[in-house]
């Protein structure tokens, strides 16, 4: 046997023959982690050879732990803990740092599959929200949109500069939760009211878990407007009077304003002479 051969042998072979069959108990899952905080990642094998290893593969390869024993020259943050008889080897960071964002790895010998991946996520906080409407409603102006009462819209959320993994979404209509209905926690579907000329104020809202500020957009939905619905509502509007003699008066007439303004002048006029009269 070449030296090859033993090397595979004494890492697949023998482990199992010693130990019986190594399995996962316990798989890593992805975690978020804020930086200056502790996380931690579980590991766990059932086998009585059971003696996993942690290691950074991204962005930086590194390996950091074999069983119990830490290399705090790569990691000195790094530790392992859990129970030994049960094959918990939970690798903990504290605190976190730049450099232990990315893909961790939790490698044993002789299990199948020999290792599972994690993700330590940084969650910064979210710069924004951008909210989109995938269908049901047509764009008419800036952020409005008409749809039919009684359709169905739907909404498209993205968290921006930040995790989407690590980030709450949450949508609104006029300030009330609209609960989760469409195809994943990113869209949500609005049942416009079925209410001729209105107007709802669709909201996303997007927060990091750990988080207390959250980033929003919002979307104007309208019923039954007209395409000049952005035009703000005119305070005088102009109407038309008939005279005895049968003639159209616009009250907006230049002409009728300068009489009207005429006649309030000879009105004074008028009471201050009898006032200058009275006098003595």
């Amino acid at each position: 046997m070449n030296w090859y051969g033993f090397t595979l042998y004494m890492l697949y072979v023998l482990p199992c023959v010693l130990g019986g069959q190594l399995s996962w108990n316990v798989i890593p899952p992805d975690v978020c982690a804020r930086l200056d905080s502790r996380v931690t990642l579980p590991c766990g094998i059932h086998g009585q050879q059971a003696n996993p290893s942690w290691l950074q593969i991204e962005p930086t390869r590194r390996l950091v732990s074999h069983g119990f024993e830490v290399d705090y020259k790569a990691c000195g943050t790094c530790s392992i803990t859990g129970d030994q008889t049960q094959g918990q080897h939970d690798l903990t960071i504290d605190p976190v740092s730049d450099r232990d964002i990315g893909t961790w790895r939790c490698e044993q010998f002789g299990a199948h599959p020999a290792y599972h991946d994690a993700k330590i996520l940084s969650t910064e906080p979210c710069t924004g929200a951008s909210m989109s409407v995938v269908s049901g409603a047509t764009h008419k102006s800036g952020r409005i949109f008409e749809a039919e009462a009684g359709s169905d819209v739907t909404f498209f959320c993205t968290p921006l500069g930040c995790q989407e993994s690590c980030t709450s979404v949450m949508f609104y209509k006029d300030g009330v939760v609209i609960p989760h209905s469409g195809d994943g926690r990113l869209t949500v579907q609005f049942r416009v009211p079925n209410e001729e000329h209105s107007r709802h104020i669709i909201s996303c809202r997007v927060q990091n878990d750990i988080m207390s500020s959250y980033r929003e957009e919002n979307i104007t939905v309208t019923v039954g407007y007209d395409d000049d619905i952005t035009k703000p509502t005119p305070v005088h509007e102009d109407t038309e009077q008939v005279t005895d003699d049968g003639d159209i008066v616009n009250d907006r007439d230049p002409q009728q304003v300068t009489s009207q303004a005429t006649s309030v002048f000879s009105s004074w006029m008028l009471l201050l002479l009898l006032v200058a009269r009275l006098l003595p």
